[in-house]
Order: C-alpha cells, then structure tokens, then sequence
C-alpha cells in the first residue's frame, strides 16, 4: 500500500510538470492575441466596395452551413448594409452593418430548406480600398503618447508584421529601433520608393532622402517613425504615390516583443544565444524529473 502512495506521488509530480509546461504554451499563445478597433458605418465614404467576411457558426451544430462567396458593402449618408452571396443559395442576402471589425449576429435562412440559422459575422476593415474610410476614423490621426520600454538605451531589432493595403508593398523585418531614455525611434524600410509621408499617432512624417541614411533611397522609402506600442498592434498610414492619384492607406504593424535582440547579435550569435536558452530549460526539466526519482528512491529505501 505504501508503495502505491509513492508512486502515485511520482506520477503527479510529473502531472503538476507538464501541467506547468501546457500553462507556459497557453501564455505564451494569448500574448499574440489583439483586438481590432471598431470603425462606426458612419466613417465611410457613399459607395459600394468589395469586402472580406469572417463567420462563426454554433459550435454545437454539426451541419455543414454553406461559405461566403462573395460580399459588397453598400455605404450611403452614414448607414452601410451588405449583400452576401452564400455558396449554394439562389439569391443574396442582405443585412444591416453598424460598424466594422465588429463581431455582430444575425438570423439568416442558411439551413436546410432555408432553415433559420444564427450566425456571427464580422466585415474586415483592411480589405476595403483605399478612401472607402474617412481619415478620421483611423486611429493614425489620434494622438497617443508611445509608452516607455523595459530597455536599457541602444540599438535594437525587432521581428514585425505588416499587415493592410492591397499585400503588395511590404517592408523590411526585423526593424532597427533606437532606444534613447526608454521610448523607442524605429527605422521603418517600404520596398517601395513611392511613399511620401506617413502619419503615426496623429504627426506627419517625411521620408529620409539620401543623406539621411545608408539606404538606397531609389529603391526604398525610409521612415524615421517612433513607437507607440510594442505589446499591442500599432496602426499607421502611408500615403502612396504608386497610383494615378495620390492615396492614404491604413497599415497594421504588429511586433514580436519577445523575440527582440540587441542589433549587436548576428544572426549566428542570435542563434547560439536562443539555442542556449532551450539548452538551459531542457536541463532543468531533465534535473527536475532525476531529483524526482531520486527523492522516490529515498523514500522507497525508508519504507
């Protein structure tokens, strides 16, 4: 009977382990986890544009409910209303929108025979062209103080993911940020020469021309920009010339704050330095489970 005590005490050490390791996974999957800003119907320009729909079903169903194929948006006087073609159905179906990025229900005739089904639909801010939102509905042209950062002063690199516009244009990762009294200055790389100014927390900001930078500025606009936020998606615009009229376009930086690293590290030494650090966890899982049976076979001898 003791022995089985013993063991059952071995077998939940390891539990409590890999209950801790599931935990570490977990945190480290909602620490990517953002929010969009809602834009209110009320920001877009009159007129009809295509858009991306996201659906959710009831978990609880297991029928197959049919795909959006297609979505326009139809923006008139501050009130917007989309006419979504469902795979399979005959004809559209139209529904209220009160706001983008916003996940909003409604009853629709999806089911089997038309039956009424409940579904959450959300319309995708960044897939609508450029000037289907007004400038002030962008968080760019709001003012935000950028927050301080847990860095001591020197140059940085940090992994970065952009995301709006048409998917052309991107830029360079990982983006060179200077930290100077802890508030970040990013060096931000366009693969484009056709920006000519960005708009970030509500300033205006120019492109640096040649002598401003060791890029080659015929290829690439370059941007001195600060940042606002590394924990939280950060929203800029650039205004591109690319087109035969100049548009503003809204672009979503979201940064990898954990995978930062001084700009002194090259790519090997980065390497070596994270290999490290698996090295040194593995090795602590690995005295943790031998102390386990170690302190087992002291019991065991006791008894």
């Amino acid at each position: 009977m003791k022995l089985f005590i013993e063991q059952m005490k071995v077998k939940n050490v390891f539990m409590e382990m890999a209950l801790f390791t599931a935990a570490l996974f977990l945190v480290s999957g909602f620490l990517h986890f953002s929010v969009r800003a809602e834009i209110a119907a009320k920001y877009l320009e009159n007129g009809s544009y295509r858009i991306s729909v996201e659906t959710e079903y009831p978990e609880q169903s297991t029928e197959a409910f049919p795909l959006v194929e297609r979505a326009i948006l139809k923006a008139q006087d501050g009130e917007a209303e989309a006419e979504i073609t469902f795979a399979g159905l005959n004809a559209p179906v139209s529904v209220p929108v009160a706001a983008l990025d916003s996940k909003e229900s409604y009853t629709l005739p999806l089911g089997e025979n038309g039956a009424l089904v409940h579904v959450t639909l959300t319309f995708a801010s960044d897939s609508l062209p450029a000037g289907a939102i007004r400038e002030e509905a962008s968080p760019a042209y709001q003012e935000a103080k950028p927050e301080k950062l847990s860095l001591t002063d020197g140059e940085y690199l940090i992994p970065v993911t952009l995301t709006g516009g048409s998917g052309r244009v991107q830029i360079e990762s990982p983006v060179s940020c200077k930290v100077k009294d802890g508030y970040g200055t990013l060096t931000l790389i366009w693969d484009s020469p056709h920006y000519d100014y960005m708009i970030v927390a509500g300033s205006k900001y120019l492109p640096l021309d040649a002598s401003e930078t060791r890029e080659d500025t015929r290829e690439r606009s370059v941007f001195q920009i600060p940042l606002i936020s590394l924990t939280q998606p950060m929203t800029v615009i650039g205004d591109t010339t690319a087109m035969s009229v100049p548009h503003e376009v809204q672009y979503t930086l979201t940064f990898s704050g954990e995978e930062i690293r001084s700009a002194g590290y090259g790519p090997w030494l980065w390497g070596l330095k994270t290999g490290m650090t698996i090295f040194v966890l593995l090795s602590a899982v690995f005295c943790g489970i031998i102390v386990g049976i170690w302190k087992h076979g002291q019991r065991k001898k006791k008894s």
